[in-house]
């Protein structure tokens, strides 16, 4: 049997839900990150900023076409090390957090165009970081970081 206009519709509107490449929860005054979200595994871009945020999920490592990250402005004290197997990251903003210091394997993130680590007073980065943030640079990315002299 044909399906009807409405019955075509929903199901195109279905397909574009799960294969949602952008999601956008800034200030939407989440604690946690549902779990659901890990579903949609085509995301490119995830917009998670002006919440109250402290844990980030070791699923994140499911979006494998991740290339914008926006976690500013949370309440992150450390990240999981599944944010190195983000391998197609471009943009990664950190900003306005209470990060102490970065996962290790962060500096697998070479396709990095953009990275803000601003307003995170307490953040102390490896010698191997910092000059992975070096070599970012040579390499044209736009890296925001105060130095700490």
């Amino acid at each position: 049997m044909p399906l009807t206009k409405i019955e075509q519709l929903q199901n195109e509107r279905l397909l574009e839900f799960l294969t949602l490449s952008k999601c956008n929860l800034s200030n939407a005054n989440l604690k946690t990150i549902d779990k659901n979200i890990f579903n949609f595994t085509h995301i490119a871009e995830l917009n998670l900023s002006e919440n109250k945020l402290e844990i980030l999920p070791k699923k994140l490592k499911k979006f494998k076409n991740l290339q914008w990250l926006i976690l500013s402005d949370n309440c992150f004290e450390y990240l999981p090390n599944t944010i190195g197997k983000l391998l197609n990251l471009e943009s990664l903003y950190l900003a306005g957090n209470n990060l102490k210091k970065l996962p290790k394997n962060i500096i697998k993130l070479r396709k990095l165009k953009y990275l803000s680590l601003l307003d995170n007073e307490d953040l102390v980065l490896s010698n191997e970081q910092l000059q992975w943030l070096e070599q970012l640079k040579v390499y044209g990315c736009k890296v925001y970081y105060q130095d700490k002299i």
